[in-house]
């Protein structure tokens, strides 16, 4: 068997099963352009808090710090109000643990009623119709809540929401789903990105069932594009047409597919590379270390209830506090409803501020990064290629990309970039060549979050909108054509 006629077999019979993934995945793509997948977003976690305030908190240093976890170390430290509790949440590796602010008593694993009280208290105005306990659900797939499992979904009659997800280990609501992403994302997030094999039986082969039939997909349109260039004459045939079929949904599948055959290799390409398959973008660079809170650092700069009286003097709305480590002392993130932050740097002077130097940034910098020198400096006032933001409901608009950010260029052997949150002092980006080549290879190629077409909407939509309809009515003529030919 000749090489042409094995490239034409491998086009039809590769086309007749994965155009019946391709053709809905068009559709979910274009569905979410507007509607993302669930997610409770910073702002409205803080919107939904209720104030913190000196007469609900605190229990002493020694004795908060004593029901603190020792046995692992301390990745994060947050003070807020859960269910009208004020409640200390840290995060130790994958676990997390809630304590109580006012005696120092580990929290218990959350009850039923402990979850509906912090359901009502996020959202008041709902009113409860199932609680039910779960490990993992269509919208809770995310790696991120593993800290949390097992959840409480809180089913409500809400205007707006359809349920809430109550964290198994703090009681703290860590998702929300509104009525329009419950009901669209069945045909966006939950179709796109393969979900139905997610959860069940075939949860394990999950990330090999995107991976192979994404690289079976690029071979196919591939082939396709190849076909459609060779059987495409520009003197036309003897029928008069350019293209040598005569029934009219051949000749349409050939014609679309030659129109729009690039675009779909690099949609199916980049879906193939956003799940970083065999791990190719995993440079191995090393990574900054660890700002964990230490048991000598909470020792000298911990005290809750002097942070709260320090902040409620500069009448911020207080929401929440976060103690983060910059080089050897705690400073305290302060943040409102708004989500702007206050630096509480020491308790006991009472000293805040809104920002932090650039030089005090680069020393930090210096200390996370010892095994490398800075090599360039830079403060970045407008979002640009690599450092960009997307609307909140999108796959990467739940991340912060706050503006102005420091960018710090290292010459270690991958070329690490770090950017830095002048207002928190934060790591909120790294990338080294690995993953620039993955932001090319994925984010440009897939989304097309290229800065020019996202500052001029409807531009990106009509582009992309364009794009898909081309795919779908590539699939679904494929469809068509293999029912047609199983048929026979």
């Amino acid at each position: 068997m000749t090489g042409k006629r094995w490239l034409f077999l491998s086009h039809r019979w590769l086309g007749i099963p994965l155009s019946l993934f391709m053709a809905p995945w068009f559709l979910s793509g274009v569905v979410m352009m507007y509607v993302g997948y669930p997610k409770l977003t910073q702002m409205e976690r803080l919107r939904a808090s209720h104030p913190l305030v000196e007469e609900n908190c605190c229990g002493g240093p020694a004795t908060l710090i004593a029901g603190l976890p020792h046995d692992m170390p301390l990745k994060s430290l947050r003070l807020i109000m859960v269910a009208g509790q004020a409640r200390l949440i840290a995060i130790t590796g994958k676990k997390s643990v809630a304590i109580d602010a006012r005696t120092g008593a580990a929290i218990p694993p959350t009850s039923v009623e402990a979850a509906r009280a912090s359901a009502l208290s996020f959202a008041p105005e709902s009113h409860i119709e199932r609680i039910e306990q779960i490990a993992e659900d269509a919208w809770t797939h995310s790696k991120a809540l593993d800290p949390h499992r097992p959840l409480f979904r809180i089913i409500l009659k809400h205007p707006e929401l359809t349920s809430l997800y109550v964290s198994g280990t703090t009681g703290e609501v860590i998702r929300d789903v509104s009525i329009t992403e419950n009901y669209w994302n069945w045909l966006g997030a939950w179709l796109h990105w393969l979900y139905p094999f997610r959860g069940g039986m075939l949860d394990a082969w999950w990330s090999d069932i995107v991976i192979y039939s994404s690289l079976l997909g690029s071979i196919l349109a591939v082939a396709g594009i190849v076909i459609g260039i060779m059987r495409w004459r520009m003197r036309g045939y003897p029928s008069g047409s350019c293209s040598p079929y005569r029934k009219p949904l051949m000749r349409w599948h050939h014609a679309i597919g030659l129109v729009s055959g690039f675009f779909i290799l690099a949609w199916v390409v980049s879906g193939l590379f956003s799940v970083n398959p065999w791990r190719i973008f995993d440079s191995g660079a090393t990574k900054p270390l660890e700002r964990n809170l230490e048991q000598r650092l909470l020792a000298k700069d911990f005290d809750a209830t002097a942070a709260i009286g320090c902040l409620v003097r500069t009448s911020l709305d207080i929401r929440e506090l976060e103690w983060i480590r910059h080089k050897d002392r705690l400073h305290v993130l302060a943040r409102d409803a708004q989500n702007q932050v206050r630096v509480l740097r020491d308790p006991r002077t009472c000293e805040i501020t809104d920002t932090y130097t650039t030089t005090e940034i680069q020393d930090e910098a210096m200390r996370l990064m010892p095994h490398a020198r800075i090599i360039s400096s830079e403060l970045q006032v407008e979002y640009g290629w690599h450092y960009y933001v997307r609307e909140p409901h999108t796959m990467t608009g739940g991340f912060e990309k706050p503006l102005p950010v420091l960018v710090l260029k290292f010459d270690d052997p991958h070329f690490t970039w770090l950017y830095f949150d002048l207002k928190t002092s934060r790591i909120v980006q790294r990338s080294d060549d690995y993953g620039r080549i993955k932001r090319l290879l994925f984010n440009f190629l897939h989304s097309w979050d290229w800065k020019v077409l996202l500052d001029h909407r409807p531009l990106w939509d009509a582009l992309l909108i364009a794009g898909s309809i081309a795919g779908f009515l590539v699939s679904l003529t494929a469809m068509v054509l293999g029912w047609k030919r199983l048929r026979r």
